[in-house]
């Protein structure tokens, strides 16, 4: 029998082993398929397959494996705790999901295959009397896997299964003819993509964690180790450590090793930005978005279009709570590690964050996970206090590294950042970046927008004179979208788009607020109006805006806050 992929892990279940050496072994002309992970096709849902056999002459049987002893339902739950809900019902899921997805494919060319579905436990017995409403071709447990003395005596019992499973669903027919060479190797070709374990990646793997250790800097490398060592790990570090760069490969990692992983920011565009990128690798236990994205998915919410703040911070949690605290549910959402980045904002949410905490495996404090924030200048984040009760919770429980290096800004953009968000000198130890200049930031005072406008434009044409592409400029303003320069300059031809684009090759804008965790090599910040009433928060706007800037920063400043701005200079 061909097995796709040829080997199984040495940290597979033992149960798994046990079914893949039977299967191996078979001198059926069957294709087996192990480890399939249909999650993305199902909402992001765990959704796996541990074994799917395409059967010629008898159509695809989908298996659910489970490695356990005394399996059984004792009326409430499933025993023992290790199974978090019902297998039969998981891979009853899963044989949907699958066959969903062919449909979606050629209906004309699936819609005859038969499809069905059935639960190995190849370690512990299972009682029928315990368990009702099981029918005996849905379930091989260790008696009858036992009695099997030859690898073809085995599948030759899976056949029967599969017949009987098939005449007591009036709803599918058997095979009239045996499924076409072609059709299988179709089918074969479908599921390749959504195998979570990809021998042949092993040396692009190799070769991409190469290049990024000899990126990361000397406080940056431990990490790589910590979370190998322990299973919650806390890095708290200010704008421009590397942070999610970090974040990224190690959810990279995990997912390499068959875990389902989460990977959760609270910005849209950073959230946005990493789902492509971890895209790439095509690993379907890898979730990568914004939270609110993520759960939505996760829960099939759908977004009102008259939903408010308040719809967002107490009707949504509540619901995605009682979702998650329901067994069955919650076996299908939940993570076998997260990595929480931009955790401050997250942190700093106690109805969100109660959401996140549910969604690993084992709970906070047995779960596995890698927390990221800037927990030193809490950037915009307005509840310090409860993220700072939520930051003790976690380092209670979780190993804890801090990074001061900056590697995004020049030490000049650095030290005016914290010179004018009044944020902590120690932020940063040093500046992996040597080399900038005295001019690599400036501000101007504008009277009205006019005047604004024709220096924008200047700094635009300066930025582009000295090599700069369009795509490398983004302009930030202060405040909201509705009063800022940029109605001026798209009225004065400038080509601007959207900071989401990431494609872009035209000039970019965004918020300050919704440009948290991105960067690009020219900032402008536009529009700076300081007030008195609010000028802790202007600062922390500062900080973050500031702090995006690789290589120059431009501030734009009414002439009446312009006073602030020396008077920080000077001190």
């Amino acid at each position: 029998m061909r097995i796709i992929p040829s080997f199984i892990e040495d940290n597979s279940p033992p149960g798994e082993r046990v079914v893949f050496a039977s299967l191996q072994n078979s001198r059926k002309n069957w294709i087996a398929i192990h480890s399939l992970d249909l999650a993305p096709y199902n909402r992001n849902r765990r959704t796996e397959i541990d074994f799917v056999l395409v059967m010629p002459e008898y159509g695809v049987f989908c298996i659910e494996v489970k490695s356990q002893k005394d399996i059984f339902f004792d009326g409430e739950r499933w025993q023992p705790k290790s199974i978090k809900g019902s297998p039969f019902k998981q891979a009853l899921d899963a044989r949907y999901a699958f066959r969903r997805r062919l449909m979606d494919r050629s209906k004309s060319k699936y819609g005859r295959i038969p499809i069905v579905h059935c639960c190995i436990f190849p370690h512990s017995n299972f009682s029928f009397e315990r368990n009702i409403s099981i029918h005996s071709f849905e379930v091989m447990d260790r008696s009858l896997y036992e009695s099997y003395k030859t690898p073809d005596e085995f599948c030759n019992a899976l056949s029967g299964m599969f017949v009987k499973a098939v005449e007591f669903d009036p709803v599918i027919n058997k095979l009239s003819v045996p499924i076409p060479s072609e059709v299988i190797d179709d089918i074969v070709e479908f599921c390749y993509p959504v195998l979570r374990r990809k021998p042949e990646k092993t040396t692009e793997i190799q070769r991409r964690q190469a290049t990024l250790e000899s990126a990361l800097q000397v406080q940056q490398k431990p990490i790589l180790n910590l979370v190998e060592h322990n299973n919650r790990v806390v890095v708290e570090g200010g704008a421009g450590t590397g942070k999610s760069l970090i974040g990224m490969e190690v959810a990279a990692r995990m997912a390499e090793k068959g875990l389902r992983v989460g990977y959760l920011c609270f910005n849209k565009l950073i959230g946005n930005s990493v789902a492509k990128l971890l895209g790439e690798y095509e690993y379907p236990n890898l979730v990568a978005g914004t939270v609110h994205s993520v759960l939505l998915r996760l829960m099939d919410i759908k977004v009102p279009d008259e939903a408010g703040q308040l719809w967002w911070e107490e009707t949504v949690p509540e619901v995605i709570e009682e979702k998650l605290t329901s067994p069955d549910f919650s076996s299908i959402a939940t993570f076998d590690y997260l990595v929480i980045d931009e955790a401050q904002d997250i942190l700093a949410r106690p109805a969100l964050w109660n959401c996140v905490k549910l969604l690993l495996n084992d709970g906070l404090e047995r779960g596995r996970f890698l927390v990221l924030g800037d927990f030193i200048n809490q950037s915009l984040t307005t509840n310090q206090k409860k993220v700072n009760e939520n930051l003790q919770d976690l380092t209670s429980i979780s190993a804890r590294w801090l990074l001061f290096e900056n590697c995004r800004n020049y030490r000049n953009i650095g030290e005016v950042a914290l010179t004018f968000s009044g944020s902590n000198k120690d932020t940063w130890s040093g500046y992996m970046r040597h080399g900038g200049a005295f001019d690599d930031w400036d501000f101007y005072p504008y009277k009205d927008n006019d005047d604004q406008l024709e220096s924008v434009i200047a700094c635009i044409q300066k930025a582009k004179d000295n090599g700069f592409k369009e795509s490398d400029i983004t302009l930030l303003t202060f405040s909201s979208l509705k009063n800022t320069v940029l109605k001026s300059l798209i009225h004065s031809g400038q080509v601007i788009e959207k900071a989401g684009e990431l494609d872009s090759k035209s000039l970019r804008y965004s918020t300050i607020n919704m440009y948290k965790g991105m960067e690009n090599k020219v900032i402008l910040i536009t529009d700076v109006v300081l007030s008195p009433q609010s000028l802790e928060l202007d600062r922390k706007i500062f900080y973050t805006g500031m702090t995006r800037a690789t290589e120059k920063l431009y501030i734009f400043c009414r002439e009446a806050s312009a006073k602030a701005l020396n008077e920080w200079i000077k001190e």
